[in-house]
């Protein structure tokens, strides 16, 4: 039930009950009065009746007397009158002047109202002057002042109803009704409405009070939007530089991998200019260089493709073809450690709704790592596989209460392994186990960043001398094969 119409409602039922009571009160008053009209007639025609009475009784005798009262009451036609004789034992007993007024009220419709008047003196027989009048007009009285007090009550409950209806809809209902329609924008998100009551009530102060509520809101969510665009440049400009250094440690093995074909290259070249080659021969040393240099410029592609800052983009990637380019990208990285990289589970595709620019610094940094970490001989595989998996808590990955289908993507080195109590903060920024100089300690921070940012998760497990493992876990969607990434 609506507040206004409660209000209405208490404001009525207690009015009502009073002008029920006030009804009440009214008819017994007017019930009353009609019937001490009737005992005063009554009184006042005994009064009038008694000495005329008194003294035919004591000169003429009793049945003289008795038809002077038959006679009275053939007049009096609405009144009955009549003589009581008093018996011996109340012969003494003298009640005076005043009459003794009774009212008789019978089971059925309507009853009687009765004056005794005391008669006797010297020689004559006491006893008592008896008129009787019915309370014929009583019911009558009662309906009418009944109906008169309904009437009244009803036209005074219908203006108080449409009065208390006006001020709930006009002073209550309308205030709330803005007050719920205000919270239901701010529940969807509108903050831009204010509602401006100008009522000097709890009810203003209450629309003040949203109205201030909806401007903090207002200013918070434009706050929280501000240090979000910062966080994610800050991010963003944090994953660049770590790219960049990634880069640093790629030139040198692609150096010596871009060696190879510019000899080739250098020494067709100048046979070509020597000019003593047949048109032919020429033709093939021209198609060798141009192979070459195609070989050249699809590494150094592949070098600036990494190293390009860009926004975060989403869609459907095949991470087995991410990887296969991830490795193919630093095997001359691993070559010059002497390291060896191997990818298993990456015959099918994996498809992961994913940014490629991000996934891809993601297997970077933990290959690198993982070359970083191995002595020369070693090796680093990637595994790629599905798994049902349920994120850790102390992960903080969303969904982490539902048990789903996730790409599983493991990087294991033979490398000298992570201490026990350092394995509590190798996701820390700037956190690194690794010599002066060697690393920025962004490497996996990046990596936990970016895994966190696709709805995934992160773990690790290491032992001494023995190696390490950090295993991915991104939640999968459809098998179909998305278009390949160009370079």
């Amino acid at each position: 039930m609506k507040l206004a119409r409660k209000i209405t409602l208490l404001f009525l039922v207690p009015f009502l009950a009073l002008l029920l009571a006030l009804g009440y009160r009214t008819t017994q008053r007017e019930v009353a009065i009609y019937e001490a009209q009737v005992a005063a007639d009554l009184s006042i025609t005994a009064k009038a009746l008694r000495p005329s009475f008194t003294e035919v009784l004591r000169v003429d005798g009793e049945a003289r007397a008795l038809e002077l009262l038959a006679v009275s009451d053939r007049r009096l036609d609405d009144m009955t009158v009549r003589w009581v004789r008093r018996g011996p034992e109340a012969q003494l007993a003298n009640a005076g002047d005043d009459p003794v007024v009774r009212i008789e009220r019978g089971n059925g419709r309507g009853g009687r109202a009765t004056v005794r008047l005391p008669v006797g003196g010297v020689g004559v027989t006491f006893g008592d002057l008896e008129l009787s009048r019915p309370l014929d007009k009583e019911d009558e009285l009662t309906r009418s002042v009944i109906r008169d007090e309904a009437l009244t009550t009803l036209l005074a409950l219908l203006l108080t109803v449409a009065v208390a209806v006006i001020v709930g809809r006009v002073f209550i209902g309308g205030p709330i009704r803005s007050l719920v329609e205000q919270v239901r924008r701010v529940g969807k998100g509108d903050l831009s409405v204010r509602l401006a009551v100008a009522r000097a009530d709890e009810l203003g102060e209450l629309a003040d009070e949203v109205d201030g509520m909806c401007t903090q809101l207002a200013d918070g969510r434009e706050a929280l939007k501000a240090e979000g665009e910062a966080r994610i440049k800050t991010l963003e400009q944090l994953r660049h530089a770590d790219r960049l250094s990634t880069v640093g440690k790629l030139a040198a093995g692609l150096a010596h991998e871009l060696g190879t074909p510019l000899n080739v290259v250098s020494g067709r070249a100048k046979m070509i200019a020597s000019g003593s080659l047949a048109p032919q021969v020429a033709a093939e040393n021209a198609t060798i260089i141009r192979g070459q240099a195609d070989r050249m410029t699809k590494i150094i592609r592949q070098l600036l493709d990494f190293a390009r800052q860009g926004g975060a983009r989403k869609g459907r990637i095949d991470a087995s073809e991410l990887s296969r380019n991830v490795l193919a990208l630093l095997t001359p990285l691993a070559k010059k450690r002497g390291v060896t990289l191997s990818l298993e589970g990456a015959e099918a595709a994996r498809v992961v709704d994913a940014d490629p620019v991000q996934l891809e610094q993601l297997v970077t940094n933990l290959v690198v790592n993982g070359v970083d970490a191995s002595r020369e001989g070693g090796a680093v595989v990637v595994v790629l596989r599905e798994e049902d998996a349920t994120a850790p808590a102390a992960q903080g990955a969303q969904d982490g209460s539902k048990h789903r289908p996730c790409l599983r993507l493991d990087v294991s080195d033979e490398g000298t392994g992570i201490r026990e109590e350092d394995l509590a903060h190798v996701f820390e920024p700037f956190f690194t186990t690794k010599e002066v100089g060697a690393g920025t300690g962004l490497g996996l921070a990046v990596v936990h960043g970016i895994v966190h940012d696709h709805g995934g998760w992160i773990a690790v497990t290491s032992e001494a001398n023995q190696g390490s493992c950090f295993s991915v876990y991104l939640p999968l969607q459809s098998h179909d094969v998305p278009s390949p990434r160009r370079r």
